[in-house]
C-alpha cells in the first residue's frame, strides 16, 4: 500500500467522521468540533510541512553554526599559540636589546676611559715637548752666548792682559799660552 492510498483513506475516514459526528451533534457542538479538528489538522500539516522543508534547513543551519564555532575556536586556539610564541621571541628580542644596551653602555664607558687616557698622554707628551723645547731654547742661548761672549771675552782679556804684560816679555808668552789653550777647549 502506497502512502497516497493511506492519505486518501484517512482523509475519507474524517468526512465519514464529521457527517456522522454533524447528525448526532447539534450545530453549535459540531461547528467547534469541527473547528478545533481543523485546528488539529492545520497544526499536524503545519509540523509535516515544518519537518519535509523547514526542519533540514534548520538542522543544517545548526550544524553549519556548529561547524563555524568550532572552526573559530580552532582559529582563536592557533592565534593564542601565534601569540604565545610572539609574546616569547617578543621577550627574547627585549633580552637581547636590554644585553645590547649593556655592552654599548660598557663601550662607551672603555671608549670614554680611552679617550681621557689619551689626553692624559698627549698632556704628557705636551709637557716633556715643552720641557725639551724649554732646554732647546736654553741650550740655544748657552750656544749662541758662548759664540758670540767667549770671543768677544777673549779679545777683551787680551787686551786687558796684553796692555797689562806689555812692558814684560812674560806677560806675552803667558798671555799667547792661554789664548791657545782657551782656543783648543772651545774647538
Amino acid at each position: 500500500m502506497s502512502v497516497s492510498n493511506e492519505k486518501y483513506k484517512i482523509i475519507g475516514a474524517v468526512i465519514i467522521f464529521a457527517y456522522c459526528a454533524h447528525t448526532v451533534l447539534s450545530a453549535h457542538v459540531f461547528s467547534l468540533l469541527f473547528r478545533a479538528i481543523n485546528f488539529f489538522i492545520l497544526v499536524g500539516l503545519g509540523v509535516y510541512k515544518f519537518r519535509q522543508s523547514l526542519l533540514p534547513s534548520v538542522v543544517q543551519q545548526i550544524k553549519y553554526d556548529e561547524n563555524e564555532r568550532e572552526q573559530l575556536r580552532l582559529t582563536s586556539d592557533e592565534l593564542v599559540l601565534q601569540q604565545e610564541v610572539v609574546e616569547q621571541g617578543f621577550n627574547r628580542y627585549q633580552v637581547l636589546t636590554d644585553e645590547l644596551a649593556d655592552k654599548v653602555q660598557d663601550w662607551c664607558t672603555a671608549f670614554a676611559k680611552k679617550q681621557a687616557e689619551r689626553e692624559k698622554e698627549q698632556e704628557r707628551i705636551a709637557a716633556v715637548l715643552r720641557k725639551k723645547a724649554e732646554q732647546k731654547a736654553h741650550y740655544f742661548f748657552i750656544d749662541r752666548a758662548q759664540r758670540q761672549l767667549v770671543p768677544s771675552s777673549i779679545n777683551r782679556a787680551r787686551e786687558q792682559l796684553v796692555s797689562k804684560f806689555a812692558s814684560d816679555q812674560q806677560g806675552a808668552e803667558f798671555l799667547t799660552e792661554m789664548i791657545e789653550y782657551m782656543q783648543q777647549e772651545k774647538v
